[in-house]
């Protein structure tokens, strides 16, 4: 009954009773009898290396280790809205271990026949936090209806199915110190991403993570497994079974802001290489013209969807054309699609985004920033049309340069050249923007069988810039590979 008030929900023993049997099936026995690779060559009491029934740290739950102050750098990034403080509570508990800087048999109070044969040995590998937290998942801040309230992403506090201690996020609110029959120490299984989803919505207005490809696709490995840093144990079969840690990881992560395990597009490359995803998107970032997300680290990229593009350089990854928590399997944005089943037909959703670029930021048609673009345009115009200057920033891009074009009206911004409304002098444009009224069935020139003769046609940016693989226009590829390479120099035309 003593312990049943000292201990707080988060620390609470098993529901049977059997506290001391549980942990000592699982590594946080120390003791002679773990089956770790750290434990005690003279200590057989398992639950003393935590915990003390008689003079105790004045800490619940009865604490038997010192608390030596440490401070610790906390996880940061543009995206958190909330300031984790320094770890308190159980949290401070489990960095007694965890953070590498105490001993293991550090304890307040030996056991007897401990005494005098006290280890030095700290933990190491990948149970060792240290003291720098920023590359682990933030805790020790408060996780409350105003938090809710200012995320959008989050689920409300009174629905998590998670211990929030002192209603703060803590390490016990994911982890059971007690129970580790869901490895490593977790209160839900976090195959088909179940843990992190208890916390984190994603979604958007037209987009929501539990229908986009990246938790639902069944895709498996062909070859070399992309997890790996997950044990064989912890890893799922598919895409969707390993959910969020197909990008993300908990602790430890190489990219520390939004945890992401890889940097930047080698992230994405762990799948989209081929040996998951059908089409291997990172050879045709090889070729000789493509989008430079090869430049990494990228100092002007930050994954934030709130990047102001009038206040960065200019800069490209594939967050900024793909938003991974919304993108799924869609037709190929081509007004005329080649491949298509029973010859060739007209999409008439142009230029309408599809659920490939659906949930990213742009500009629209008048230079206006929208969080979430309606028209692929928009998306191209977020590099490609910004107001006084060209992708090429002030200057003319080296393609031009190099053919020696001179646009007669010496108009350089893209946006600009697809807009009679903002560029009145416009006689000959694309129809991506607004129909041009000589694109009519006066105009000869247009193939009759296209069906693209009419007022009424728009066309997508991607109907001439696009891969020489795409099934859509003339490539014999499988899969559609839109604004990703071409094997000449220029602007990626693919026709």
């Amino acid at each position: 009954m003593l312990l049943a008030v000292w201990l707080p929900q988060t620390w609470a023993q098993p529901e049977d009773g059997r506290g001391n049997d549980r942990v000592g099936m699982t590594l946080h026995n120390l003791s002679v009898s773990g089956s770790g690779e750290f434990r005690s060559l003279t200590i057989n009491q398992v639950c003393a290396f935590c915990h003390a029934p008689h003079s105790p740290k004045p800490l619940p739950p009865m604490w038997n280790r010192d608390d030596v102050g440490q401070t610790y750098i906390q996880y940061s990034s543009s995206t958190l809205i909330t300031v984790p403080g320094q770890p308190q509570g159980s949290s401070r508990l489990c960095l007694a271990c965890h953070d590498g800087t105490v001993a293991l048999e550090s304890m307040r109070k030996l056991p007897e026949k401990g005494k005098g044969n006290r280890s030095d040995r700290r933990l190491t590998g990948r149970g060792n936090l240290g003291t720098d937290l920023s590359d682990d998942h933030p805790i020790s801040f408060l996780y409350d209806s105003a938090l809710y309230a200012a995320s959008g992403q989050l689920a409300h506090p009174d629905t998590v199915p998670l211990p929030l201690e002192e209603g703060m996020m803590r390490c016990g609110t994911c982890h059971d110190p007690h129970d580790d029959s869901l490895k490593p120490f977790l209160r839900m299984p976090s195959k088909d991403g179940e843990l992190c989803t208890a916390c984190h919505i994603p979604k958007g207005v037209d987009w929501d993570w539990n229908t986009s490809s990246h938790a639902i696709s069944p895709q498996r490995p062909r070859g070399a497994k992309p997890w790996k840093e997950r044990k064989p144990q912890w890893q799922g079969k598919t895409v969707a079974e390993n959910a969020c840690h197909n990008c993300h990881t908990p602790h430890n992560a190489a990219t520390p802001s939004r945890l992401v395990t890889d940097v930047e597009e080698r992230t994405c490359y762990r799948c989209h290489d081929g040996r998951v995803a059908d089409t291997d998107i990172q050879g045709e970032f090889i070729k000789p013209s493509t989008h430079p997300v090869h430049i990494t680290p990228n100092p002007d990229h930050d994954a934030a969807r709130v990047e102001d593009p009038f206040r960065v350089r200019l800069h490209v990854e594939c967050g900024d054309c793909h938003n991974p928590h919304a993108v799924r399997t869609d037709e190929p944005m081509v007004t005329v699609n080649a491949g298509r089943a029973g010859g060739f037909g007209v999409n008439n959703r142009a230029p309408r985004v599809n659920s490939r670029i659906i949930g990213v930021p742009g500009l629209d048609a008048g230079g206006t920033v929208v969080q979430d673009i309606e028209n692929q345009y928009e998306l191209c115009f977020r590099c490609h049309g910004q107001p006084g200057q060209s992708s090429c920033e002030t200057g003319r891009c080296s393609t031009a340069e190099a053919m020696a074009h001179t646009r007669v009206d010496q108009v350089y911004n893209l946006r600009d050249k697809l807009d009679p409304t903002a560029s009145p002098g416009l006689v000959s444009y694309h129809p991506i923007v607004q129909n041009n009224p000589h694109n009519n069935s006066k105009n000869k020139s247009l193939r009759p069988e296209l069906g693209m003769n009419s007022a009424n046609t728009l066309n997508y940016c991607t109907d001439c810039h696009n891969s020489n693989e795409s099934s859509a226009g003339t490539g014999s590829g499988a899969e559609p590979i839109v604004g990703h390479g071409r094997p000449t120099s220029g602007s990626g035309q693919s026709w």
